[in-house]
């Protein structure tokens, strides 16, 4: 069995469609260090083994925790070591409800 070179990376990598430009998104999410991602911006939480295994974390949690991943990686009941942590986040998703509450802000100071 192959042995992690140190402790568990943990991966946020972004999905998006091909129809959309989410790059105003890309900008926000490389400027920021979230400590908790709503669920409904995850598109999928990947644990990935040293020995080549990928298992999928419960997506019923209401917010992931960064501090807590531990905890939701027990839950899979692993007996491998870990290499990495994948976080995958919706940018279409993002995008959406940036514009939704942009709009509503500027409605509001622009009013017709």
């Amino acid at each position: 069995m192959a042995k992690p070179k140190g402790p568990p990376k943990i991966v946020l990598l972004g999905k998006q469609s091909k129809s959309n430009d989410s790059g105003i998104v890309k900008g926000i999410l490389s400027k920021i260090e979230p400590s908790d991602i709503p669920t409904e911006f995850l598109h999928k939480i990947v644990v990935n083994t040293v020995s080549g295994d990928s298992y999928s974390v419960n997506e019923n949690q209401k917010n992931i925790s960064y501090t807590n991943i531990d905890k939701y990686i027990k839950q899979l009941g692993i007996k491998d070591d870990i290499e990495s942590v994948e976080i995958v986040i919706d940018l279409d998703k993002i995008r959406l409800h940036l514009e939704k509450e942009t709009n509503s802000i500027l409605n509001k100071v622009f009013k017709e």
